[in-house]
């Protein structure tokens, strides 16, 4: 990566901006340069004594227990760096015991860092959590942990308040969510392109605790695919969007 190019991710992070980044040779490649600074982690080395096999999740709950089997071969994925987190959180950690993904926040920006390649992780089973690796990632990014009204007013805190689970699941996935104030609440599901599945809820909520069940079914009660989907909550106008996965043998 160019000092310019650098420079520009830099001002970017400044501004308040939100930035993934991976690269087998990650902190090699920007050791000593101030990009490394704001990712929060050092180079230790450059990771040629043995292939990364096994990677595990920390117990931060942006991954909470998630583990990988890491295929990238003896050629390109070989060398992946050895990384040591000075103010970024620790994401994951390969079977070796060297740390490999970070997650770093401040009051401006949120940076995850990883000397791992996503392409290369592989599931231990036969559910295929890596959409749901992915899409942690990108809620994390897009703030999912918290439902703003207009300026001032209340703030409905997802986290604690909301739940999905199981998740990943096979056969149902419960819903629920807690709410201080009757709310207008719809809650439906959407498929990875954007299709409408199927309506759980539309209508006021009174304060509490309310639960819903979708049974991997469509409108019609046609079973659904194996796959990645979305719960899309319309909260008093606001939208929020979670992710969850639907495994085989359902």
């Amino acid at each position: 990566m160019s000092a310019t190019d650098q420079a520009k991710l830099i001002s970017y992070l400044v501004q308040g901006g939100r930035l993934y980044i991976e690269s087998v040779d990650l902190a090699k490649d920007l050791q000593n340069t101030e990009l490394i600074q704001y990712l929060g982690v050092d180079f230790d080395d450059d990771g040629s004594g043995r292939e990364i096999e096994f990677l595990y999740g920390s117990a931060f709950p942006l991954f909470p227990e998630l583990d990988f089997y890491y295929r990238g071969g003896p050629d390109a994925h070989y060398r992946v760096d050895h990384l040591t987190g000075f103010e970024a959180t620790l994401l994951f950690a390969s079977d070796d015991g060297y740390q490999r993904m970070f997650f770093n926040e401040n009051d401006v920006f949120k940076v995850i860092s990883s000397s791992i390649v996503l392409g290369a992780l592989v599931n231990g089973n036969n559910l295929n959590r890596k959409p749901y690796l992915v899409s942690e990632i990108v809620d994390c990014f897009l703030d999912s942990t918290l439902i703003s009204g207009t300026p001032g007013s209340d703030q409905l805190r997802v986290e604690g308040d909301f739940k999905l689970y199981p998740n990943p699941f096979t056969q149902h996935c419960n819903i629920i969510i807690e709410i201080d104030k009757p709310s207008e609440i719809r809650i439906e599901i959407y498929s990875l392109f954007g299709e409408l599945v199927n309506e759980i809820h539309s209508g006021v909520l009174v304060e509490g605790r309310h639960q819903f069940d979708w049974f991997a079914c469509d409108r019609d009660g046609r079973k659904s695919k194996a796959g990645m989907y979305f719960v899309r909550f319309t909260i008093n106008g606001q939208l929020f969007t979670r992710s969850i996965i639907l495994g085989q043998g359902s």
